[in-house]
């Protein structure tokens, strides 16, 4: 909503004001109202309206000198004068100090109606373009304290000018994957957390349904805003939103392992098959227990059946770092015990996750393979299969693609697939997905029609950040550097 002041030193235009419309049609609500020229200046001060609707001449500050007072604060705040017809060089002089617009008197009912609908036609595109100009730059300094190591002066002024203390106070991460009414539920509560909890944050979009929010907390604080704020992301898990939270950090150079806890800990719906709200916690005491677990088994069968005992603990307490250990070591040792010649591939998470529907599916695969693999292996596929793979990758590269999706699809063993393909290839699935998304992103880039927050959604990316960092991989450079590059004259 618009927040709106309105001024005026009869009582009866006040009324009239409050009234003649329906504000809430058009965004709008009164939040201030005030019957002179100072106290309309003490309450801009205190309310910060986006829409300030005075009357031009008021005692002890006039409407001229309120409208030069406010734009020496606040270039943003659209200003409306109301004026009777001798008024009309005060108004005059008002358009040209940049009022929005003015009213005569007597005020009617469509005059007001139709100067509100143009100052929040105004608003709203002044909102936008001024939200992209934040998000560019928000999505900058992220970018920055991702690649740092340490925190240089200049990167300390630039979270400073963002809100956060450089120097002072713990903070989080936390990575939401949501739809919109948990975004609402967000926006809606961030400001008040933030005056009343003693914290500063920033929440910026990374893509589609994906925000980034990192928190700043108080060292005198102690644990009660965070506890508050978790509060806030619970509200959003109820809207459907799964959001990952990282540990507490006290120096800015952990920003790249923090934002890679929360990262992951959002990826955990893919674990547990549910949205929610979930904490990072080190998974190295878990991995070293299921290694020992697994290392016990002898047999197929014996694997199968751990995994099956495995598969509900995971629901609770994994994450998808600890699901991926798993993966590679329940192979690796299957391999082993099947055919010691072989030497199983590990996979990372971003692998896992492009290959298997969710943490189930990784299950059910691994099950699966545990009984048939040493006994009835598959026939193994053509290359004409590989071929046809390869055409889908190019034709739909920017949807999500999994290997699991292709072994289904053409009745394949998934792990042996794995295999031909790399052989047919000379790449992993992933690594041939990669660079033909990768490649299609240049293109777009050298084309220069669209903007880097575009390109990434039309190469098949919902994290602006992933794409930065998978396109600096492979191309060796970031998007900006090589738009650059291209663009400047030889």
């Amino acid at each position: 909503m618009y927040k709106v002041l309105i001024a005026d030193d009869e009582e009866w235009t006040l009324k009239a004001l409050r009234l003649i419309v329906d504000w809430s049609r058009f965004d709008m609500v009164i939040a201030g109202e005030a019957n002179n020229g100072a106290d309309a200046a003490r309450l801009y001060r205190q309310i910060r309206p986006d829409l300030v609707v005075s009357d031009i001449r008021m005692p002890g500050l006039n409407g001229i000198e309120l409208l030069k007072r406010i734009r020496g604060e606040d270039k943003r705040s659209a200003v409306v004068f109301i004026s009777a017809h001798s008024d009309f060089a005060y108004a005059q002089q008002a358009l040209s100090l940049g009022a929005a617009d003015y009213l005569l008197k007597p005020i009617t009912q469509a005059g007001m109606e139709q100067m509100l609908a143009k100052v929040k036609e105004r608003l709203q595109e002044e909102r936008q373009i001024r939200s992209k100009l934040e998000n560019y730059e928000a999505l900058r300094l992220i970018e920055e304290l991702t690649e740092a190591r340490s925190l240089t002066p200049n990167l300390g002024q630039r979270l400073a000018q963002a809100g956060f203390s450089p120097e002072s106070g713990y903070f989080r991460c936390a990575v939401v994957r949501t739809n919109s009414r948990a975004i609402s539920a967000l926006d809606v509560e961030t400001e008040t957390a933030n005056r009343s909890y003693g914290a500063a944050s920033l929440a910026i979009p990374t893509g589609p349904g994906r925000w980034l929010v990192v928190v700043q907390f108080d060292r005198t604080a102690k644990g009660e805003p965070y506890s508050r704020w978790k509060r806030i992301f619970g509200r959003c898990a109820n809207e459907g939103a799964t959001i990952g939270l990282s540990e507490l950090c006290d120096d800015w150079s952990s920003f790249r392992e923090a934002y890679r806890q929360a990262q992951a800990m959002a990826k955990q719906a893919f674990v547990t098959g549910r949205p929610g709200m979930y904490s990072y916690r080190d998974p190295g005491p878990i991995v070293r227990k299921l290694a020992s677990l697994l290392q016990s088994a002898k047999q197929p069968a014996q694997l199968e059946a751990l995994i099956e005992r495995i598969g509900e603990a995971s629901k609770v307490r994994w994450n998808l770092e600890v699901l991926t250990k798993l993966y590679n070591m329940a192979n690796a040792q299957l391999d082993k015990l099947v055919d010691p010649t072989e030497s199983f591939v590990p996979v990372g998470e971003e692998e896992l996750t492009e290959t298997f529907a969710d943490g189930p599916d990784v299950f059910r695969y691994l099950k699966s393979r545990f009984v048939r693999e040493a006994a009835n292996p598959d026939k193994a596929p053509s290359h004409k299969t590989v071929q046809q793979i390869v055409n889908e990758i190019r034709e739909h590269y920017n949807r999500k693609i999994t290997l699991s999706e292709m072994a289904e699809r053409y009745h394949i063993n998934l792990s042996y697939l794995s295999l031909l393909f790399k052989q047919e290839t000379g790449k992993t699935f992933l690594q041939y997905l990669l660079d033909i998304r990768m490649d299609k992103a240049e293109e777009l880039l050298k084309s220069g029609e669209l903007s880097t927050y575009e390109i990434c959604e039309r190469v098949g990316y919902d994290d602006y950040f992933h794409f930065i960092k998978q396109f600096k991989k492979a191309k060796k450079t970031t998007p900006g550097e090589f738009r650059k590059s291209v663009s400047e004259p030889r």
